[in-house]
């Protein structure tokens, strides 16, 4: 695994330490979420790229951690996918340049609204309490965003724990970044099919149809 660990904190457990992830499954995640976003075209609505982009990372991210214990949230229409031990939650998002790379510091893309507000401030109680005499229960977990951003055909992403955010609620500063590997957006990572030319097989997931 060729992930970069950056600012290491001992006391805020890998979440690659979790049943089911990994640095593939990510990338899988995000490589996917491009061939949707691939299939919009001039006469769609400028939005409908990134929109579906999005819908497709939350999907998939759930689709891949569900098998393994893992459940989800929409509170508040702010759609997160939460660890077996509810320590650990992932959301997604879009970054800047900088993000993939160790050295420069990414944010996100745009302002992130009140819940991811209020979700840095649980972040920075919740690593608050490691570092007291007594290690208080958490009861709320620790978010980390999945943040992503494409560079022509290059795909740059990273699993960073935000720790603070400007005025204007744009997430600037983390506790913890995982850099994963960059991955190359040529015609044929968006292909369906394994190599061997039969159907990638089926990942049976229960979920309710919403009414």
């Amino acid at each position: 695994m060729s992930i970069v660990r950056v600012y290491d904190e001992e006391e805020v457990e890998s979440p690659f330490d979790l049943p089911g992830m990994s640095e593939q499954l990510l990338i899988d995640v995000l490589i996917s979420s491009e061939g949707i976003r691939a299939e919009a075209t001039d006469i769609d609505a400028p939005t409908r790229g990134g929109t579906e982009a999005y819908f497709a990372k939350v999907r998939e991210l759930r689709i891949g951690l569900l098998p393994f214990g893992w459940t989800y949230s929409n509170a508040s229409n702010y759609c997160t996918t939460i660890s077996p031990c509810r320590g650990h939650a992932i959301a997604v998002a879009a970054g800047t340049w900088g993000t993939g790379l160790v050295h420069p510091t990414p944010e996100t893309a745009r302002s992130m609204g009140e819940v991811t507000t209020r979700v840095v401030e649980v972040n920075q109680v919740q690593l608050s309490l490691f570092n007291s005499p007594v290690i208080a229960r958490q009861e709320q977990p620790l978010t980390w965003l999945l943040l992503s951003h494409r560079a022509g055909d290059r795909l740059y992403a990273e699993l960073s724990l935000p720790d603070g955010q400007t005025e204007n609620g744009v997430v600037c500063t983390w506790r913890q970044r995982f850099v994963l590997s960059p991955s190359d957006l040529g015609p044929s990572v968006f292909r369906s099919r394994r190599d061997d030319g039969e159907p990638a097989p089926a990942i049976d997931v229960p979920v309710a149809l919403r009414r």
